[in-house]
């Protein structure tokens, strides 16, 4: 059985924007889960957490809702095609 080695406070702290965003691999974002899960003390990650989905909350309210232009999709389309 090959056993993975857990996120640290200071590694979680640090991915919490990220986390926040939704912006991390499902292995990150798995490990980040796992670390919130863990009983015990933690070092900063609920509050960074927090504020990470205070920023997004924010960010989501301020910014505007936008459709991308049909050529960049066409671009996008071009790109993944080569």
């Amino acid at each position: 059985m090959i056993r993975r080695r857990e996120m640290t406070c200071e590694e979680f702290v640090e991915k919490a924007s990220a986390f926040a965003l939704s912006a991390l691999d499902d292995i990150e974002r798995q490990a980040c889960a796992r670390h919130l899960a863990r009983p015990g003390q933690h070092r900063g990650c609920r509050q960074a957490l927090t504020e990470a989905e205070a920023v997004t909350t924010m960010l989501s309210e301020v910014l505007p809702e936008r459709t991308p232009p049909p050529e960049l999709w066409l671009a996008i389309e071009d790109r993944v095609r080569r």
